[in-house]
């Protein structure tokens, strides 16, 4: 696999790096590293002669602490209108199959801003998997446990599935599909006996559908467990339990209408959980 980790001049990318170093570790892996300058004409074309030299002189001493690093098969330093258009050309050059890149909280969370602008805008594109991490997460805290991947038994999830198995199998990690089931309330139109069958099925020890699920998108084979809760808190907790070394969830395709009143749980996740979460598009 082809991983491109997003590198910023902060120490926002710590835990991203710490992240790409041990998937470097595995088999057929290829570590690529971009600094990305956002360049606004309109604005630096006001600057003298001498000031893009050293905006460029930055990007580049930004990648320096890497140049010498194994891991890394290439690190460069990009212009572009914005981080997160020169974030989708660096994985379109080298054809990458995920970015990694950091957030804003640490791995205890906290703060009103937990993503920052450009990983949220990152998870609403999702040009290819987006795998965001604590800033503050390092090679030791990466748990010895396994890839957890939370579905929803709906096809939105296939791709998830196939991207957290190759990851198990290239890190050399087991697979744990966690089926987090969150009932909603009744309401008033529900009949009781409707309810009744429904709640019966839901605290059923092993549910066939996710059997089938399972068996349909090849990873059969995988541990499965069921939780009753919403996925937010069920997939952190397991998470913690099992000591994953990274959590992977699916994306739905929402259109800007329905991201105003439906949350996404995978960007909910990115931005709290304390390992490192990868969002898989649909697609």
């Amino acid at each position: 696999m082809r991983w491109m980790v997003g590198v910023d001049a902060r120490d926002l990318s710590g835990g991203a790096v710490a992240l790409a170093r041990w998937l470097a570790t595995g088999r057929l892996n290829a570590i690529y590293g971009v600094h990305v300058v956002e360049w606004v004409p309109e604005l630096h074309e006001h600057f003298d002669q001498t000031r893009p030299n050293e905006i460029r002189q930055m990007a580049a001493d930004s990648l320096r602490s890497l140049e010498d690093d194994p891991h890394f098969e290439e690190l460069g330093a990009v212009l572009a209108a914005s981080a997160e258009i020169g974030l989708a050309e660096a994985v379109a050059t080298k054809q990458a199959h995920a970015l990694i890149m950091g957030r804003r909280a640490p791995t205890t969370g906290g703060g009103l801003i937990r993503l920052g602008r450009v990983a949220r805008r990152m998870l609403r594109q999702l040009p290819v998997p987006v795998v965001v991490v604590p800033p503050d997460l390092s090679a030791d805290q990466l748990g010895p446990g396994p890839v957890v991947l939370g579905v929803d038994l709906t096809e939105s999830c296939g791709p998830a599935a196939a991207f957290a198995a190759r990851v198990a199998t290239a890190m050399r990690r087991s697979l744990v599909l966690v089926h987090a089931i969150h009932p909603p309330d009744r309401g008033p139109y529900v009949p009781a006996d409707v309810w009744d069958q429904i709640m019966a099925r839901l605290h059923g020890n092993d549910d066939p559908s996710f059997r089938t699920w399972a068996d349909r998108h090849g990873v059969g084979a995988a541990e499965r467990l069921e939780r009753r809760g919403p996925p937010t808190l069920v997939l952190p907790t397991v998470a913690r339990e099992q000591r994953a070394c990274m959590l992977v969830t699916g994306s739905r395709d929402l259109s800007g209408m329905e991201r105003l009143f439906l949350s996404s749980v995978g960007s909910e996740l990115a931005a709290t959980a304390p390992v490192p979460v990868a969002v898989v598009p649909p697609r």
